[in-house]
């Protein structure tokens, strides 16, 4: 979506995949090899004055689009380069992703493992910031039409077309959900997952296959689980602070008509949270 543009921090390619560079009226044009023909209306009368594989891309600086981070990753050294992934389509599009830490799954992961910060440039209603100012206020849908105008008056934009695809929606009320980073509690799975791992081999369990099937593979591919959430409705998170000494330990916790049993390594203790009054 043409919104994205506007966080975006880094480009993805394939190492494996050939790219074809073209120019055409003193600019060079950079995609897929096999993405060519699909730009036969646009590059049609493009030289093609190279052709790469994507790993000779990889680590290449670029000039984004927008400047409205530039300052923001003035020290980062891996912001606005090329990176590599295993999720580059050459199905469609150019073959080229870009990607934003703030937007994304794999966007978080692979900027994440190359050093640069996740920046959020939209509020909880999903509308910029003013680290946008050009587009502060605007939800990131209705900044699509502005966003694209920008880009075609500066002589940025190659082509414009929708097409069909799913898109996640609210099962509540059926409204385009954003996929927008949130600071969360986690529980540090990872930490222990070799662990559980091992102990898998002691269970019996019927059926028999469950063991290396569903749950072995579950285990293996654990990952750090997020327990908290920024909603208006569910469960207060209760938090307990231990202040500890050989022999004791001392509780502090806040939590509403809630009772909850805390595991020690000491042995299973029962905390009753009262109502809270303040």
């Amino acid at each position: 979506m043409p919104w994205t543009v506007v966080p975006n921090s880094n480009i993805v390619v394939d190492n494996d995949v050939d790219y074809a560079v073209l120019e055409l009226d003193g600019h060079k044009y950079v995609l897929a090899d096999a993405r060519v023909a699909a730009y036969e209306k646009e590059l049609g009368a493009a030289v093609r004055v190279d052709t790469i594989k994507g790993s000779a891309l990889v680590g290449r600086k670029y000039k984004p689009a927008f400047e409205f981070l530039v300052e923001t990753y003035a020290d980062v050294p891996a912001a606005f380069t090329v990176l590599a992934g295993d999720f580059v389509s050459t199905e469609d599009g150019t073959g080229l992703v870009e990607v934003s830490g703030a937007h994304g799954e794999d966007d978080f992961t692979i900027t994440t493992a190359a050093g640069v910060p996740t920046v959020l440039t939209v509020d909880d209603r999903t509308r910029f910031t003013s680290i946008a100012p050009r587009f502060e206020g605007l939800q990131v849908f209705e900044a699509n039409r502005p966003i694209l105008r920008e880009l075609r008056d500066r002589g940025h934009l190659l082509r414009e077309e929708s097409y069909v695809h799913s898109y996640p929606h609210c099962w509540r009320c059926d409204t385009p959900l954003v996929y927008k980073a949130l600071s969360s509690w986690f529980v540090s799975v990872t930490k222990f997952k070799a662990r559980a791992v091992e102990l898998n081999e002691q269970i019996t369990w019927t059926p028999e296959h469950v063991k290396h099937g569903s749950f072995g593979k579950w285990l293996e591919n654990a990952i750090d689980w997020p327990i908290s959430r920024n909603r208006f409705w569910g469960s207060p998170i209760p938090v307990w602070n231990p202040t500890t000494t050989r022999t004791t330990h001392a509780w502090t916790c806040t939590a509403r008509w809630t009772i909850w049993s805390v595991i020690l390594a000491s042995g299973p203790m029962i905390c009753t949270a009262r109502r809270s009054t303040t």
